[in-house]
């Protein structure tokens, strides 16, 4: 009878053991298992110098600002709870790309726009940057490319993607829809890119008609941004997606062509938080205004 108690005992340590060493997903969302950097570590974006600064969420680590720039005072580093809002408003503008070494490791070294300070920062891209279901990589990142990322207090980038970038030929945004989609784990989250039809400014709100039949309200505190291409320099610009003569179509009438202006923009529950206008125009034929 001993024996067959010390043997019961000894069973059921080994049990306890072999299933000690496992893991149990059972109280874990199915959701958590999925990687997603907007959930799981997006959030960390840098934030600007701005007093109006919920369209970047707050963090212990941010990307490395420009030494052109003012430090941050100790009040900008309070924090603040960032939201699924604030993440689709993080949107990054390329302003310079180059190649460099940093801390011994070859990087790509990006300065951009991000927020509603005009304020530039710069991050830096290496081979352990990883991004997940998307067109491009950070290596066809380039001035005017849109972005987002998470990186460290030493602007090295973990975690991104690239949502849009410059096309060589026509000088408008190649868009990928489908890495907004897939890393922006929530159905709040859209974007879109069309050229505008008709912009409307009423009631201290900033409306635009696009043509590809949507209607799209600008947030008061929206990250506006231009890529100015057109022309011998180019630039970006922070505060108004309308600078550099960015407007409606102008109908030529010798050619029955209109001049359309094309933008991107990344909305939340259906109201625009971060846009992008280019400044080379493009051509339709007709007449948009009939």
């Amino acid at each position: 009878m001993k024996k067959f108690i010390v043997f019961v005992i000894l069973i059921s340590l080994l049990s306890s053991t072999a299933f000690a060493s496992g893991t149990d997903y059972s109280h874990i969302f199915t959701d958590e298992l999925n990687f997603n950097i907007f959930r799981y570590v997006v959030s960390k974006f840098v934030r600007t110098n701005s007093q109006d600064e919920s369209s970047v969420p707050d963090t212990d680590t941010k990307p490395q600002e420009s030494k052109t720039e003012d430090k941050q005072t100790t009040a900008d580093k309070e924090k603040k709870p960032s939201t699924m809002r604030n993440v689709a408003a993080s949107m990054c503008v390329a302003r310079k790309v180059s190649k460099a070494i940093v801390n011994g490791d070859d990087v790509l070294k990006v300065e951009y726009s991000a927020g509603t300070s005009g304020k530039i920062y710069e991050c830096y891209f290496s081979y352990k940057s990883y991004t997940k279901n998307s067109m491009f990589t950070y290596e066809d990142i380039s001035e005017g490319s849109i972005f987002y990322i998470n990186a460290g207090s030493d602007g090295f980038v973990s975690n991104y993607t690239v949502v849009a970038v410059i096309n060589k030929s026509t000088k408008q945004f190649s868009v990928d829809v489908n890495a907004v989609k897939s890393n922006f784990n929530s159905r709040k989250v859209s974007c879109t890119y069309s050229y505008i039809t008709d912009i409307n400014y009423r009631n201290g709100k900033t409306s635009i008609s696009l043509g590809n039949g949507e209607d799209l309200v600008i947030d008061d505190d929206a990250a506006q941004f231009t890529y100015h291409n057109n022309g011998r320099n180019s630039d970006v610009y922070s505060g108004d997606f309308t600078k550099y003569n960015v407007d409606v179509p102008e109908y030529d009438e010798d050619n029955d062509v209109s001049e359309v202006y094309f933008v991107f923009a990344v909305n939340y529950e259906g109201e625009t938080v971060a846009i992008c206008s280019v400044t080379t125009p493009s051509y339709v034929s007709g007449n948009i205004e009939d």
